[in-house]
């Protein structure tokens, strides 16, 4: 599949995703076997979900060129990389590459990467690139991680992370298998095995976003809650609330089992790495998130790591220097951005009469 053919299969699947009223769905996965693979993106999965009272059920009908789709996607754990994606950077290269390392490469472990694009109306056209385009840019990202996990691509209608959160397993998309703890006395007494099938139950793989410092300030600042002081621990106690055995988003729990990973952004606006750690120190003390209203054992389920050394990089600097058309320079828009995305941008005539 060329680049217009996938733009124009992220199109058609924007307006199937618009029509559907689905608060998530991943439109298409790059396999690890194409993130080693010469070709570009080719036609990925179509899916359908249909919701039913609080049961949600994903099909998909595959491509013939072995990308699977949103069914069935077996995850013990989800890095989800939520962007604009406007366009992908090295950034956003070094947080998954640095996540997924991480995890492990242990099979039993199932991790996935969601790449997740917020899209209000998948019918307007978002400045300065337009939304299948920048689907057509995370494909081409997908493919330079040359990732051992499977990377999805999702697009969602829903502002906040905790919100985000709830739509992924509320969709039914991704699931592990959990023995529950049992007393020895109820060992499995059945030649067929049914008592172990009985000690099975599928639950939401465990979610972890990757964000910046910056992001992190926004997640935890009141004003964004409303005037109420239970608000901001109403909205993201659930998120941040581990999955019990008997609970769950998937088992009819509300805790989502939810993870931060922040990456430090050294710079003026933020100050230094000493200074973005102490304030995540901050957070657990009594003056933290207690008295904004939250909870201070939240900062025990966030995770602070180091981003990239030398300058920031970013996509409003991305956008800048295709303005300023100073990508006749290899080294420069090289150092900012992937091959594949870069290809995108000069092909596709992006960001040149954009300001950032």
């Amino acid at each position: 599949m060329n680049r217009k053919q996938t733009i124009d299969f992220f199109a058609r699947s924007l307006q199937a995703f618009e029509s559907s009223h689905d608060a998530f769905r991943v439109l298409g996965t790059v396999t690890t076997a194409q993130q080693t693979a010469a070709a570009t993106f080719t036609a990925a999965t179509t899916a359908t979900t249909t919701t039913t009272g609080s049961t949600s059920k994903t099909t998909a009908t595959a491509g013939d060129d072995g990308i699977t789709g949103a069914h069935a996607l077996k995850a013990k754990k989800l890095i989800v990389l939520d962007s604009s994606f406007n366009p992908p950077t090295r950034a956003h290269a070094q947080m998954a590459s640095s996540a997924l390392r991480d995890a492990g490469n242990d099979d039993d472990d199932n991790t996935r990467l969601l790449l997740l694009l917020a899209v209000n109306n998948a019918d307007k056209q978002a400045a300065p690139a337009a939304y299948p385009t920048r689907l057509g840019m995370m494909a081409a990202f997908a493919r330079d991680l040359r990732s051992t996990h499977d990377v999805d691509l999702g697009v969602t209608t829903m502002p906040f992370f905790h919100d985000k959160a709830r739509s992924i397993v509320e969709s039914g998309t991704y699931y592990h298998h959990h023995r529950r703890h049992h007393h020895p006395a109820c060992a499995a007494n059945s030649a067929d095995g049914g008592e172990e099938r009985r000690r099975l139950r599928l639950l939401p793989p465990e979610q972890v976003f990757l964000c910046g410092f910056d992001t992190v300030v926004r997640i935890f600042d009141p004003k964004y809650y409303g005037a109420s002081p239970s608000a901001m621990r109403a909205a993201l106690g659930p998120f941040f609330a581990p999955v019990s055995d008997g609970g769950g988003g998937g088992g009819g729990g509300s805790e989502l089992g939810a993870r931060l990973r922040v990456t430090t952004r050294p710079d003026d606006a933020w100050g230094a790495v000493e200074e973005q750690r102490a304030y995540l120190q901050r957070l657990g003390e009594g003056g933290g998130l207690a008295q904004m209203g939250g909870d201070a054992a939240w900062v025990k389920r966030i995770e602070m790591v180091s981003g990239l050394g030398g300058a920031a990089v970013s996509s409003s600097r991305v956008r800048e220097v295709v303005k300023r058309r100073r990508y006749g320079s290899d080294a420069e828009l090289g150092d900012l951005v992937s091959d594949g995305v870069r290809a995108y941008i000069e092909e596709e005539g992006l960001y040149q009469d954009h300001l950032p």
